[in-house]
């Protein structure tokens, strides 16, 4: 059951009276209610991020009102970055004790469907509308979280989630209700940038993989596209969702190769470095090529199959060989997951490799 079939909530209201607060003898009005995160000892902003891994993440209710022609902001944060501009201390704050938030995810509710922006005839010129739930989180004007899935399997590393996932409030002030935006808000059948958005990094030390572990939860979308029109740009980039080759591509822009763009996952070896091509697994897992005995593959590397591609996360024992129990990330017609390469796909490959 979604969050807006537990609660009668309008969608967006404004301008509403707040109740009269001790130090000021008077009744400023609510202009707007922010989702603003922090996961380190800076200040709490509404700027969507992502961060690294194992960072605590905490998110802050926060609401500006008009006090004697004056812009005030209440939140439980003292330090406050709000649309770009640093809040003055002296501007903030603490919610009178009646104020309260509840809070909820909105997050993919593809549950294993794949999504298509190609239209028939494979034009390239259709937005699928993609599924987002809104489930509880739970209650306060300061909450911690993290990014695991209520509706999904979570990918984790360690036992700790990593992926990305958007957050909205629900804030109650005596029976008047403001609602910051959720899963009405979309562009181009995605979530809203609008949508408050925390994305968590993997930790292995190589920025490829770990910015590809920052994808998991999104859509699995055939043919992801461009907002903009760029081949530079795409759904993947802005967390929405990708297909197998976005997914890859977005994971080394995201690490800062900026020069890859977005292509389809045959078009990926004319922009990188074929390292090997494997034609030949032995009775051990052990995967052979025509030149060496065994193939040099790493972490970060592409592997591209007839039709789909992956990236390569982890080198299983024994180490410093490429064989089946070794593990890609990839995304094929349902949500990035972490699986060994025999059993991600099948057939001939290609070893690749990002050009610095």
């Amino acid at each position: 059951m979604r969050l807006r079939d537990l609660i009668l909530v309008p969608a967006i209201i404004s301008s509403m009276a707040f109740n009269t607060l001790a130090q000021d003898h008077k009744q400023p009005e609510i202009r707007k209610v922010y989702v603003a995160s922090r996961g380190d000892n800076g200040f709490a902003s509404n700027e969507n991020k992502t961060i690294n891994y194992e960072t605590p993440v905490n998110l802050y209710a926060v609401a500006s009102t008009d006090s004697s022609g004056k812009t005030l902001y209440f939140s439980d944060s003292d330090s406050l970055i709000i649309d770009g501009r640093v809040i003055p201390k002296g501007d903030i704050r603490r919610f009178p004790s009646y104020v309260s938030s509840s809070w909820f995810k909105v997050e993919n509710d593809s549950r294993g469907t794949a999504f298509s922006n190609a239209s028939k005839g494979y034009n390239w010129d259709h937005w699928d509308e993609l599924d987002y739930a809104e489930t509880p989180l739970g209650l306060g004007n300061t909450i911690h979280t993290d990014v695991s899935p209520t509706i999904l399997d979570a990918v984790k590393l360690n036992g700790i989630s990593v992926g990305t996932m958007r957050y909205g409030l629900v804030l109650n002030n005596g029976g008047q209700v403001f609602k910051s935006p959720g899963i009405e808000s979309t562009f181009k059948g995605g979530i809203s940038e609008k949508v408050h958005r925390v994305s968590v990094k993997g930790n292995t030390g190589n920025e490829i993989v770990d910015n590809a572990f920052s994808l998991c939860n999104n859509p699995y979308i055939w043919a992801s596209s461009s907002l903009t029109g760029s081949k530079y740009d795409n759904q993947a980039e802005r967390f929405i969702g990708a297909d197998c080759a976005d997914l890859c591509v977005a994971a080394a822009r995201l690490a800062g190769y900026d020069s890859m763009f977005y292509t389809s996952s045959h078009g990926l070896k004319d922009q990188m470095k074929v390292v090997t091509c494997v034609t030949d697994i032995q009775p051990n897992g052990v995967y052979l090529n025509d030149n060496h005995p065994l193939t040099r593959a790493k972490p970060g590397d592409f592997i591209q199959w007839n039709g789909h591609v992956g990236i390569l996360v982890e080198d299983n024992k024994p180490k410093g060989i490429l064989d089946s129990s070794d593990k890609v990330l990839h995304t094929l017609f349902k949500e990035p997951k972490l699986e060994q390469i025999n059993t991600a796909y099948g057939g001939d490959f290609r070893v690749l490799r990002v050009r610095k």
